[in-house]
């Protein structure tokens, strides 16, 4: 009777640990799933992040002298179709899907 407890225990672990194994994978799918929709974002804000931060210091840069607005409209279409290039070029990868 000692020996069929110990196989029934032993069952029953081996049972429990499947299942925990099955729970963890979910988990660490799911986790998988948030970090690669924050990188993609992370990676298309780095450089505009970048370029802002070049054009906002006190320095003189291109068309800082100017009063007209061509180089921050300049600027901030180059911004954009550097967004623009980036999600497409991760929509193609498969990098960004919608769900």
């Amino acid at each position: 009777i000692s020996l069929l407890i110990t196989v029934v225990a032993s069952h029953r672990f081996r049972n429990y640990m499947a299942v925990l194994s099955v729970e963890a994978a979910k988990q660490a799918n799911s986790m998988n799933s948030s970090m690669e929709k924050l990188s993609v974002v992370a990676t298309i804000m780095l450089p505009l992040g970048v370029i802002a931060s070049l054009w906002g210091m006190n320095v003189d840069v291109p068309g800082g002298a100017n009063n007209n607005l061509a180089w921050f409209v300049g600027i901030l279409v180059g911004m954009i179709v550097i967004v623009a290039v980036m999600y497409f070029y991760f929509k193609t990868r498969g990098w960004i899907r919608m769900s």
